[in-house]
């Protein structure tokens, strides 16, 4: 008879039975405690760590690479390289949650309960006898927590015989909805989820424990859709061309693939064991994605194959998963308002109060969403690509050696890059900034026109500082250079063209007028506005006080702006672990009233509106001194 011991398991601080002689994480996760792992009790993914004071022995290896000495002489473990001997007080440590690099601490994100639909459980069958003549797939099924109902898959019923006689009857069973998709020898392995973005500029992925609900890594990398075109319109012509569509698939798929290889390699996790999916993007890209035709959404009205939800295997689109992983696509709106827009009302409960808040989802195509009052209403801007270089004289992404931050004081320009490295061009928030600190010391009018020191003088200045040197005029067109040719990584200046002013008016304008367009439409000024969410990695960058001085965000308090990061793959992981987000998903989807702007016979006078720089309001909590710099 199997002996047993018990563990005191905190912080829950509950005694449980554990058998003498099994890894010490078995007994935790037999027990029903959560435990991070993904390698399986391998020992490579450094996860499971525990403080066990009590455990005797020299540490092993894997633990001398992962604890200090001093954590090691607390009693720091990993648990799956431990027996259980004898009665053991056993701490889990919380390690931590990715998420958190990818996400805004400021928003209080939904609690998630553990639904999702893809699960693995550790069984142990009863072998048959003359009394016992049930077959191997009731005998399974009638094993699983609520498993009598289950589909067995084909060709795991090929293989159950063999499988389940020379694992001793224990066996590992991993289930997809209803369907049970793989049933192997008894291991440790939780199943793994992702959370996928799929960004016009960027995708962004998330492996998640879907035992523990947490976030094991996080990647991204630019979309290589790009050598096709910068924005969505270039793609929708290419996919029009022979063969455009079915390259344009294979690149954004490549990209995941690559993104989870790496976040697989980095994590001891296997690619087999993930086994559910679930993706947000604009509506284009997940057309592009799912291989469908976005030929009718690029000319109106805007109409795609389909705006619901979409689930599909893994096998059908060539990724690099569990061949039968559920792929879910979320819903989208309508036009170019896509499922990243609904996955950030879901992070951000935007219209689960009576409130009225507007979410700026701000990019290559920038989504906007205003709840009032439980009611929810959508636009898209066509931003354009140049806050992430495009159509900017010395534009560039956000990547080492991007200038990302611009100050004036006291008449000298400095500015911060990525990296610390040599700056090799703007990336779009220090285009923000240098807008906003040029019209607020004066140097641009609030027609956005670029001052030289003859026309700083007809307006009453009676000294030039120094800043002005910068400005200067190459080939009738007048610009400012913020980084020296001795200074920058490229061997000639960086600098800020009117050409370049003129383009972020455009893009801002755009945006505003969307936002102005909802808020008239449902009655209200801007200050009406409880609260703002900017979203998306850009909105997570830019500096709150140059975006107002510029009038890209409406004009009220800073206290009721929040970044929130990349709200769509929050949105997205919502819906892994708790398939009731599909539902709300598709709730919202349906019940957003959603605005085309290319229909409004008022967005152009919304867009001259928009064009001007103009001081933020007293409110706003943001102050513009007029001449800080022009007699510093």
């Amino acid at each position: 008879m199997t002996e047993l011991v018990r563990l005191h398991v905190l912080p829950a601080g509950e005694w449980v039975g554990a058998r003498k002689g099994e890894s010490l994480l078995q007994a935790v996760l037999d027990a029903g405690f959560k435990i991070e792992t993904v390698c399986g009790g391998r020992g490579t993914c450094h996860r499971c760590q525990v403080i066990a004071p009590g455990l005797e022995g020299v540490p092993k290896r894997q633990e001398r690479e992962t604890f200090s000495e001093e954590q090691l002489a607390a009693g720091y473990h990993l648990a799956c390289l431990q027996k259980v001997e004898h009665d053991l007080e056993v701490q889990v440590v919380e390690l931590e949650d990715y998420a958190e690099k990818a996400f805004s601490p400021m928003v209080d994100w939904p609690g998630i309960r553990l639904a999702p639909s893809a699960r693995r459980d550790i069984v142990r069958l009863d072998p048959p006898d003359l009394e016992d003549q049930r077959s191997d797939s009731r005998r399974l099924r009638e094993a699983l927590p609520d498993g009598t109902r289950a589909r067995i898959a084909y060709e795991v019923l090929q293989a159950l015989p063999a499988t389940v006689r020379e694992s001793g009857w224990h066996v590992s069973v991993t289930a997809v909805g209803d369907t049970v998709v793989e049933v192997e020898r008894h291991h440790l392995r939780p199943p793994i989820g992702v959370a996928v973005d799929i960004g016009t500029t960027s995708v962004a992925a998330m492996l998640v424990n879907l035992r523990t609900g947490t976030a094991v890594d996080v990647g991204a990398h630019s979309n290589s859709q790009e050598r096709y075109g910068a924005e969505v319109m270039s793609r929708i012509d290419h996919a029009r061309t022979p063969g455009g569509l079915a390259a344009l698939q294979a690149a954004v798929v490549g990209d995941v693939n690559r993104i989870l290889g790496e976040s697989c390699a980095r994590t001891a996790v296997a690619p087999r064991d993930i086994v559910s999916m679930t993706v947000v993007g604009n509506t284009t890209m997940l057309h592009l994605f799912l291989g469908l035709s976005p030929e009718h959404i690029g000319e109106a009205p805007f109409v795609g194959v389909t705006n619901d939800g979409v689930s599909i295997e893994a096998s059908h689109l060539g990724l690099d998963i569990h061949p039968r992983a559920e792929i879910h696509v979320l819903p989208s709106v309508a036009g170019f308002v896509g499922a990243d827009t609904v996955g950030g009302m879901l992070a951000t409960r935007l219209g689960d109060t009576d409130g009225t808040r507007l979410l700026m989802d701000i990019g290559t195509n920038s989504e906007l969403a205003l709840a009032h009052h439980g009611v929810v209403y959508t636009a898209s801007a066509p931003a354009g690509p140049a806050f992430e270089g495009g159509q900017i004289r010395d534009g560039m992404r956000a990547a080492t050696g991007a200038i990302d931050k611009v100050a004036i004081d006291r008449g000298s320009l400095s500015f911060s890059t990525i990296g610390d490295a040599a700056p090799r061009g703007l990336c779009g928030s220090a285009l923000v900034d240098c807008c906003a600190e040029l019209f607020r010391v004066g140097l641009v009018d609030g027609s956005g026109r670029l001052l030289d020191a003859t026309a700083l003088r007809a307006r009453g200045s009676a000294d030039i500082p120094a800043l002005t040197q910068r400005i200067r005029t190459v080939d009738g067109q007048r610009e400012l250079v913020i980084a020296e040719a001795s200074e920058s990584a490229t061997g000639r200046p960086i600098v800020l063209t009117q050409r370049d002013v003129r383009q972020y008016q455009l893009v801002k304008a755009a945006i505003r007028a969307g936002a102005g367009i909802l808020l008239a439409d449902v009655g209200l000024a801007p200050d009406a506005l409880d609260e703002i969410f900017l979203a998306g990695s850009f909105g997570s960058h830019i500096d709150l006080g140059s975006a107002l001085r510029t009038g890209l965000v409406p004009d009220v308090g800073t206290d009721r702006i929040h970044d929130v990061g990349n709200a769509a793959l929050e949105g997205a992981r919502m819906a892994l672990l708790d398939t009731d987000f599909r539902d709300a998903a598709a709730s919202l989807a349906r019940r957003a009233h959603h605005i085309e702007l290319s229909g409004r016979k008022d967005f152009n006078s919304h867009l001259l509106a928009s064009l001007p720089f103009a001081a933020p309001s007293e409110s706003s909590g943001v102050h513009t001194p007029a001449t800080q710099v022009l007699h510093a």
